[in-house]
């Protein structure tokens, strides 16, 4: 901590006091089991601990050759080659160290929530190669999608934005349709208030980025 962050005298001894000596219990139906120390991790619901979190797991991006988006607990990782055969074996010797790094930080990977894509024009030519290319972290094997979401937006394969479209589409649906059942019950000023909240909202946000597909997909 001292090293990577610049935190030394009085305020590193507060957060080594702060992190130290804790101790936690489990209340069930009026019962409580012992206490025990915790020995790791990061004080859960409180002011800091999200801050901490974000600290613990700086150093991630340098253990291994992906490009990596962090966002709270969310990790994003990509890397890019030429030749598919040749990424696929580069991805899954990256996919080691991260692993390693996540048992040495005493971190563990949901797999259920891990997944994958590809996306690029040496992709979309080798069809066959995508059905075989198989990524794995601890011998499991990671589902592929055809589309992912990041930081609230789907993105394809193809990236052409016919995903993240649908799924806008469904969400302003539902909200035109409930705008339209109560339009004769509420005033005016009630209408504006939900249509900037479940219509104007999801329309704007990254309107920049999936603004530009083409005008068939919109």
């Amino acid at each position: 901590m001292e090293r990577n962050f610049g935190i030394r005298g009085i305020p590193l001894i507060l957060m080594k006091i702060y992190l130290t000596n804790r101790r936690q219990l489990t209340f069930v139906q009026y019962m409580a089991s012992e206490i025990n120390k915790i020995t790791c991790g990061v004080p859960q619901g409180s002011t800091l601990g999200p801050l901490f979190f974000i600290m613990y797991v700086n150093d991630l991006p340098k253990c291994s050759s992906f490009s990596t988006k962090l966002y709270a607990d969310d990790t994003y990782l990509y890397l890019a080659h030429s030749d598919i055969k040749e990424f696929k074996l580069m991805v899954n010797n990256e996919l080691i160290k991260v692993d390693e790094w996540m048992r040495l930080n005493k971190l563990s990977i949901n797999y259920a929530k891990s997944m994958y894509f590809l996306t690029g024009k040496s992709c979309n030519k080798a069809e066959e190669e995508k059905k075989n290319f198989k990524i794995h972290i601890n011998n499991v094997v990671l589902h592929r999608n055809t589309s992912v979401k990041y930081s609230g937006v789907l993105l394809d394969e193809s990236l052409n934005w016919t995903s993240h479209v649908k799924y806008l589409k469904s969400k302003l649906s539902f909200a035109s349709s409930m705008i339209y059942k109560i339009r004769n019950f509420v005033q005016t000023t009630a209408l504006r208030i939900i249509y900037y909240c479940f219509v104007y909202s999801h329309l704007q946000y990254c309107i920049i980025s999936y603004g530009t597909a083409c005008d068939s997909v919109l």
